[in-house]
């Protein structure tokens, strides 16, 4: 009567079953290759923290900034009490912003980088100018998504991760992103 149940209910849910019996199962396919073949094809959620465009990683100080492209052309400092409850800067490049968090104006590190300049590239390699194909293969082991505004977005756990917004198939900016507020 169980059984029946929960056949019931997996085919009102929409899910096909396959009924084959254990002994006929077990002695077609190894359970360690059966295992195997399962996790090969889940993919993995990005971690952001690995990633970096154009030398930059999440978390580094302005010093590491600065360090690696100069001075930035613009800094803009603020306090933001609506999001983040934390002082915010934004440094900018010639096509690239680097926006950073802190607890006081003087202690901020990454928390997201944007870029539409082609100079820029991604730690895999990855560049504005790229197709979107070049991006997937690239990432191809992580989980992707979509959406009208960015067509390949990779998330991560926190509703951060690696986006791409493109047009005519070839990428027009790339964006490194931490976490949502």
């Amino acid at each position: 009567m169980q059984v029946k149940s929960v056949l019931l209910l997996a085919l009102t849910l929409g899910f096909s079953i396959k009924i084959m019996p254990a002994s006929l199962a077990d002695s077609t396919i190894d359970k360690s290759e059966r295992n195997t073949s399962l996790v090969s094809n889940i993919k993995k959620t990005i971690d952001v923290s690995k990633i970096s465009i154009g030398g930059l990683k999440l978390g580094m100080t302005t010093r590491e900034v600065t360090k690696i492209l100069g001075k930035p052309r613009q800094i803009k400092q603020q306090y933001d009490d609506t999001c983040f409850q934390r002082y915010t800067t934004d440094l900018t490049y010639n096509k690239l912003k680097v926006f950073m968090l802190g607890s006081t104006k003087n202690n901020a590190r990454i928390h997201s980088i944007y870029t539409s300049n082609p100079a820029y590239r991604t730690s895999e390699g990855i560049r504005v100018g790229n197709r979107k194909s070049q991006a997937k293969q690239a990432y191809a082991n992580f989980k992707a998504d979509g959406n009208d505004k960015y067509p390949l977005v990779y998330i991560n756990s926190s509703f951060g991760g690696l986006g791409f917004k493109t047009r005519n198939d070839l990428i027009t900016s790339i964006d490194l992103i931490s976490s949502s507020c």
